[in-house]
């Protein structure tokens, strides 16, 4: 069954936080922990992760998207 609209934001959610926590402390630890985090979501949220990650760069890069 594919995610529902409530997971892909959810998920979304999650990985802005991760983004926002490694951009403030940008270290190899925090980095192997996010991994991690990413490592044991649910298979079907973590198929989620390499197209939600390029949605949020690509908003970043053009705001007006």
């Amino acid at each position: 069954m594919p995610p529902s609209a409530e997971d892909r934001a959810r998920v979304r959610a999650e990985l802005e936080t991760m983004i926002r926590e490694y951009r403030a402390k940008p270290t190899a630890e925090l980095e192997d922990v996010l991994g991690l985090r990413i490592a044991t979501l649910p298979a079907t949220e973590r198929d989620l992760v390499p197209e939600l990650l390029l949605e949020i760069v690509a908003a970043e890069a053009n705001p007006n998207l």
